[in-house]
């Protein structure tokens, strides 16, 4: 085999116990493979590693063993950066900085490097700014998911290729029309600058519950389950076995008989449009509310300055329609433009053959 013995290398927030970035990869990589089943998969990824499923298409390579990251670009045809929020600064730039020292080593190597599925920002620091026009440039193919990205990459001169998030391509298991849909799944995310923390979700489950509405929690992360664990002890309960969904199947499996997605996790409200639950977001970052202006729909509120859960509760009574199913199926050719991105991208760096002799 030649010296690059992988064709693409997914780099993005993998391997953390995040089901959304779990979500992401997995179904991009089965995209890939039923473009051509002997593509060569891998991904840098965090201490969880990757789920059963991903892990049969994708070989992990662990991002804090020193000798992995000097010597992965180098095995690699293509730089897959993505999909997700991979440039931002909210917290610090550092996150910035060690994105683009990956696209730094992999440029070096001679990978060619593609960017999919990605939202951008926030962007507020210029050191940011600066390291991902550099990480995205020059002639680096540029595909983003969201409106708001949009406008962040023509203010750093970008000209990318509008898609949809990689999650629209997930198929859903169960017919979207059917009459055993009476929950509402509650989908939070732990959010310290906002007021939506266990209290304030344990009186809208409250209040759904008391309006007669059966409730499940939607957690697609451990800091989710622990904030749904919260809120069930302060409505009196002891919580037994709550925990993160493992896989795309089983928050699909969650879903499947529900009516509306009260949520804040974005994948949670993409996953609610493809099995016929209404999403209703509350929005905490652009992404979000591009997501939701994409569908003609708007958030019910902010994680700022959330509305009272009564009124919550009565968007939920007042039976939210949900995404039209050829709405769900343009999203889901838009989608397409990250798989094509990436196979030409494939198209332009040839395999190496095995040298002779060998």
């Amino acid at each position: 085999m030649g010296r690059r013995v992988l064709d693409v290398l997914f780099l993005g927030y993998f391997g953390y116990a995040n089901l959304g970035d779990e979500i992401l990869l997995e179904t991009l990589a089965t995209a890939l493979r039923a473009e051509d089943p002997g593509l060569r998969l891998g991904a840098y990824t965090g201490p969880e590693g990757l789920s059963p499923g991903t892990s049969a298409m994708v070989h992990a390579m662990e991002r804090s063993s020193g000798p992995t990251m000097r010597r992965a670009p180098g095995l690699a045809r293509v730089l897959c950066v993505g999909p997700g929020g991979i440039f931002q600064d909210a917290t610090s730039t550092a996150s910035c900085a060690w994105y683009a020292a990956q696209v730094w080593r992999a440029r070096r190597a001679g990978a060619t490097v593609v960017h999919v599925g990605q939202s951008l920002g926030p962007l507020k620091s210029l050191t940011g700014r600066l390291l991902t026009r550099w990480a995205m440039g020059p002639g680096d193919p540029v595909v983003l998911r969201d409106e708001p990205s949009l406008n962040v990459a023509g203010e750093l001169g970008l000209d990318p290729v509008h898609a949809a998030d990689v999650a629209w391509m997930v198929e859903s298991t169960k017919p979207r029309e059917t009459d055993d849909r009476s929950a509402v799944a509650l989908a939070p995310r732990r959010w310290d600058a906002g007021r939506t923390g266990p209290r304030w979700w344990a009186k809208l489950r409250s209040g759904l519950e008391a309006a007669g509405i059966e409730t499940v929690w939607l957690a697609m992360a451990p800091d989710d389950a622990r904030l749904a664990e919260d809120a069930e002890r302060l409505m009196g309960r002891e919580p037994v076995g709550l925990r993160a969904a493992r896989d795309t199947a089983e928050a699909l499996g969650i879903l499947d008989r529900c009516s509306a997605v009260v949520g804040m996790r974005l994948h949670a409200l993409i996953l609610a449009a493809v099995a016929g639950a209404a999403p209703l977001g509350i929005s905490y970052d652009p992404k979000v509310d591009g997501l939701l202006a994409s569908l003609g729909r708007e958030a019910l509120c902010t994680a700022a300055a959330p509305w009272d859960p009564a009124r919550v509760v009565s968007a939920v009574e007042n039976g939210p329609e949900p995404i039209p199913q050829p709405m769900v199926e343009h999203q889901r050719r838009r989608a397409q433009r990250n798989v094509a991105a990436i196979m030409e991208a494939l198209a332009a760096s040839p395999r190496e053959e095995p040298e002779s002799g060998r």
